[in-house]
């Protein structure tokens, strides 16, 4: 990632945009910070005291963002619900006379 930031600011330079070495500045620093709250989050759980604060910040910085899920507008095919039958029998009043019959 280094090397890659490196060669986009040769290409930034090159074209004449001039902002020093900003991306592979930008991704060093972001490499070296996730390394020092990996060593403080080691530490903790080695035993050593780190205050509450930072403990906090660590938790929220290593958390994930929820992303909330979309449901369906309409109901899906797999999710019917118990009382609905997908296909229900057609009772039609010969259907009736026949159940009769066989009843008896």
């Amino acid at each position: 990632m280094v090397a890659v930031s490196h060669l986009v600011d040769l290409l930034l330079i090159e074209n004449k945009i001039e902002v020093g070495y900003l991306a592979m500045s930008v991704v060093i620093t972001a490499y070296c910070i996730n390394e020092v709250l990996s060593i403080i989050e080691n530490a903790g759980k080695m035993g050593v005291y780190v205050p509450e604060p930072l403990t906090k910040a660590i938790a929220i910085l290593r958390s994930k963002p929820q992303k909330e899920e979309e449901k369906p507008v309409g109901p899906s095919t797999s999710e019917v619900p118990a009382a609905v039958t997908p296909n229900p029998p057609i009772v039609t009043p010969e259907v009736k006379k026949e159940e009769k019959q066989d009843i008896k």
